[in-house]
């Protein structure tokens, strides 16, 4: 496709299956995690599940922790 300006493409499958691992290869951010609940013990345990991921990140391809409540609105 030739749309005269780059392209931003973010993967969504929750982390299920580790894009980090892959996800460069075909997009530029990815889910690593499933949404944070409102608590601060989530929002924690969400940074240290993505730990074993920050390796992988790059210019041009970014670990998304997780959609946070206050970005939805709920």
């Amino acid at each position: 496709m030739k749309a005269g300006r780059p392209i931003f493409f973010s993967l969504c499958e929750w982390g299920d299956m580790h894009p980090a691992l892959w996800g460069f290869k075909v997009g530029n951010s990815w889910r690593t995690t499933n949404d944070i609940a409102d608590t601060w013990d989530s929002m924690i345990s969400r940074a240290d599940m993505n730990e074993v991921y920050a390796q992988f990140a790059r210019p041009g391809g970014w670990n998304i922790l997780t959609c946070s409540r206050w970005e939805t609105g709920e």
